[in-house]
This record gives C-alpha cells, sequence and structure tokens, in this order.
C-alpha cells in the first residue's frame, strides 16, 4: 500500500532533481571575449589602488614650494588576467613637453596575474608653467590583444602661481565668493586641498563657515599662523558677497 511517507519522499526528489536543473541553467559564464582596457589618474597616490580614480587631474604648484611632483595614471582590465605580461599600446597628447615639463616611460606592461598597472608620471616646475596651464593627454590604443572604448583618455593639467578661479566647481564663487590668490592660499592651507571637483554644494555652505572662523581666529591670533596673511584684519571672508 502507498503511504504518504512514500509521496513525501518522491516529492523531495523531484524538487532535488529540479532544483539542479535549475543552477544548470544558470551557471554563471566565464568571460571569453576579448579584454579591454580602461584608463585614468589617481587623484590621491595614497588612497585603495583600484579607487580613487577620475579622468582628470589638476596639479598647481604655487600652493607649494616643491620642485616636481609625481602622480600616477593607471590602466585597469577588464577580464581575465593571464600569466604571461601583456604590452599595451598607449598614445601620449597635450602641450606639456616630454622631457621638460614631465618624465614619462612609454613602456607599457600589464603583468602577468594582474587587473591593473600604475603608470609614474613626474611633473616638473619650469619657468613656462607660471601662470599658465599646460596639459598631459594619455590614449590606449586598440591592437590585436586589447580593446580600448571610445573615450576622451586619461588628462592632467598643470600650472605654475594660484588659480584664479576655483578650480573644477562652478557652484563655488556663489558660496565662497570671489577667487583671489590669498583667499584660495589660505584656503588650501586650511582645507589640505584646492580642487574643489568632489565637493557637493552643501559641503561648500559647511566650509564656508568653517573658514571664516578660521579667519576669526586669525584676527584675534594672527602670531599663530605666523601672520602669513599679512596683518589683521584679513580682508576677505567666504561669502558670495566677497
Amino acid at each position: 500500500m502507498i503511504t504518504h511517507r512514500f509521496f513525501y519522499i518522491v516529492f523531495i526528489v523531484l524538487l532535488s532533481l529540479l532544483s539542479l536543473l535549475s543552477c544548470k541553467e544558470d551557471e554563471i559564464k566565464l568571460f571569453n571575449g576579448k579584454p579591454a582596457l580602461f584608463v585614468g589618474v589617481k587623484m590621491e597616490n595614497n588612497s585603495v589602488i583600484e579607487e580613487d580614480l577620475d579622468s582628470v587631474k589638476n596639479i598647481a604648484f604655487g600652493f607649494s614650494e616643491l620642485q616636481e611632483i609625481t602622480t600616477n595614471f593607471m590602466i585597469r582590465l577588464q577580464g581575465l588576467p593571464t600569466n604571461n605580461d601583456r604590452p599595451i599600446k598607449i598614445k601620449l597628447g597635450g602641450d606639456a613637453t616630454l622631457g621638460k615639463n614631465y618624465i614619462f616611460d612609454s613602456n607599457i606592461v600589464l603583468p602577468a596575474g594582474a587587473h591593473y598597472v600604475l603608470l609614474p608620471c613626474k611633473i616638473l616646475r619650469t619657468p613656462d608653467l607660471m601662470d599658465a596651464q599646460k596639459h598631459i593627454t594619455l590614449h590606449l590604443v586598440t591592437d590585436d590583444t586589447f580593446d580600448v572604448p571610445v573615450g576622451p583618455g586619461a588628462r592632467i593639467n598643470i600650472t605654475d602661481g594660484i588659480p584664479t578661479e576655483w578650480v573644477n566647481n562652478s557652484l563655488a564663487q556663489y558660496v565662497l565668493g570671489s577667487c583671489r590668490p590669498l583667499k584660495y592660499q589660505f584656503f588650501y592651507d586650511i582645507m589640505g586641498y584646492y580642487d574643489l571637483n568632489d565637493v557637493a554644494y552643501s559641503d561648500l555652505n559647511n566650509t564656508a563657515k568653517y573658514l571664516n572662523r578660521k579667519i576669526e581666529d586669525y584676527n584675534i591670533n594672527p602670531d599663530k599662523y605666523d601672520r602669513k596673511y599679512g596683518e589683521p584684519p584679513l580682508d576677505f571672508r567666504f561669502d558670495p558677497f566677497d
């Protein structure tokens, strides 16, 4: 006599078979197409390797006494790494002069087993950068090994002197007010950055309030800042009417 237990066992077996078939259909297919490459510029050299990547980076020597700055382009692989090194074709461009304004090794290799490669670019402080801007572009070139998506590539803008406009943020002037060299130097010294590309509008408001408190502190205790910005009171503030 067929019991309820028999039907239960049959049900469990059928359910297991259906699960196996479903798993088979949903099997993840491994990437087997032609690998592709993407290029960008590291915004911070000490950040997590494959994060903090953008297509454009601005370098201004005017905020420091450094005579050279090394930053990194980075090429990332979309696809599977291999057991052998693979050369990568690139094309450098821009109006900065290789060997004069910057030093860069164009012999690029993606190492065996790697998903990315960092490309150090040493920017040199030269007289022709003073109050002028030059740029370096790096484009990838498609070959038999790698595909390259259509795009602008990666770019580094370089200049000396302090910018007369807030860098990479069209809203900054409506919160921080006009941009002047001494004011921008104060901003950089207090905040530690001058590129406002990733600063949201709400953060600009908080930043302005913080900087104005620092101005008030400077006006009371200028020796604390070695009177770097002149005799108090300072003639600038961070607000739309300045």
